[in-house]
């Protein structure tokens, strides 16, 4: 079977991203410089769902310089593109041996467009090692410290969301059953043009190069197919009557994809239409629809309440990550919205 490596060009500035390649074959020189390249100044950041009281949501390493707490110098979750350790990324056939990065999601900074070196990687059919996985990717999740855990597509193709299945106590099932018995969320959550996208089950891909987030309630493993998808991904907006889509910027940065929305099967509390907020990207801004009803204390993305005739109040939270910071709001309606329907926006902290 003849298979080409992908040369792949990552854009300046902040990206969620994927590596589906092995670089433990690199000798000289660090794996991230063989990727990378000499030039550019980059830091890449991965988040620790096992990380103690105390301890930062991310692991970082900024052109040689390494921040891992407690992971280890090469703990499977320090931002270094070869771990070692428990394997966290496998490939079926092998589940012992760790294939990381691949499987892994990072994200990146980089101080200019960066086209990855594959020049130090094997190549395929000519060397007897493959960089590439050609099987099944095992990809553990853990529940630790709210459940959200970064992944990477592992290949070079895109596979649908939905063909991955869950493993749980030694047991898979389908994504869509997993779902139901409540062990994964059906959210896959990717970074695009700076800012995130959401994609529910069974919607959804993963692209190559891609990093994402996705929340789990067990500790699982997630197993990806080598299958190519047919399909093309959808996002995650339902049809919904009428809403806000609720952004803010400082910058220029921005987080944007943020909804409020009114939908005939709809209802307080949680339902499927609901998408909880991931972790910050790290930019200047963060933005969440703070669910507190019926005692309930989640962050939101995506908060939307039934199509009855009440009257519907949604509290949301913007974070500026510097102080003194100017925060620019805005708002684009969605649906139908009519007469009946008028918004009123309140600043809580000054009425």
């Amino acid at each position: 079977q003849f298979i080409t490596v992908v040369d792949k060009v990552l854009p300046r500035g902040r990206s969620m991203v994927a590596v589906p390649y092995k670089l433990n074959g690199i000798a000289s020189g660090t794996p991230e410089r063989a990727l990378f390249g000499i030039a550019p100044a980059f830091s890449l950041a991965r988040y620790n769902p096992l990380r103690s009281n105390g301890e930062p949501e991310y692991t970082t390493y900024s052109s040689g310089v390494l921040n891992v707490a407690s992971v280890g110098i090469n703990g499977p979750f320090a931002a270094r593109l070869v771990t070692a350790g428990m394997p966290i990324t496998f490939e079926q056939s092998n589940p012992s041996v760790s294939v990381s990065p691949i499987g892994n999601g990072y994200w990146i900074n980089l101080d200019r467009p960066t086209a990855l070196d594959t020049t130090e990687i094997p190549t395929p059919g000519v060397s007897p090692t493959s960089p590439l996985a050609l099987d099944s990717i095992g990809i553990k999740l853990y529940a630790g410290n709210g459940g959200w855990n970064m992944i990477g597509a592992p290949f070079l193709f895109p596979v649908d969301w939905n063909a991955v299945s869950v493993v749980v106590d030694g047991v898979a099932h389908s994504l869509g059953d997993a779902v139901q018995f409540g062990y994964i969320s059906p959210v896959l959550v990717s970074y695009i043009n700076g800012d995130y996208s959401y994609s529910v089950a069974p919607a959804g891909r993963l692209e190559p190069f891609q990093g994402y987030w996705i929340r789990t309630y067990r500790d699982v493993t997630l197993v990806v197919p080598p299958s190519a998808s047919q399909g093309a991904g959808r996002a995650a907006m339902g049809n919904l009557q009428y809403g806000l889509k609720i952004g803010a910027s400082v910058k220029g940065d921005r987080d944007g994809e943020n909804v409020i929305a009114v939908a005939q099967s709809g209802k307080s509390g949680v339902d499927k239409f609901d998408v909880n907020k991931p972790p910050s990207a790290g930019g200047d801004v963060y933005v969440r629809i703070m669910d507190e009803q019926n005692g309930g204390n989640r962050s939101l993305a995506y908060d939307v309440r039934s199509a009855d005739t009440s009257r519907k109040t949604w509290n949301v939270s913007v974070s500026a990550m510097k102080d003194n910071e100017m925060v620019t709001l805005s708002w684009n309606k969605l649906g139908n919205n009519g007469r009946s329907v008028r918004w009123t926006i309140v600043d809580l902290s000054t009425g």
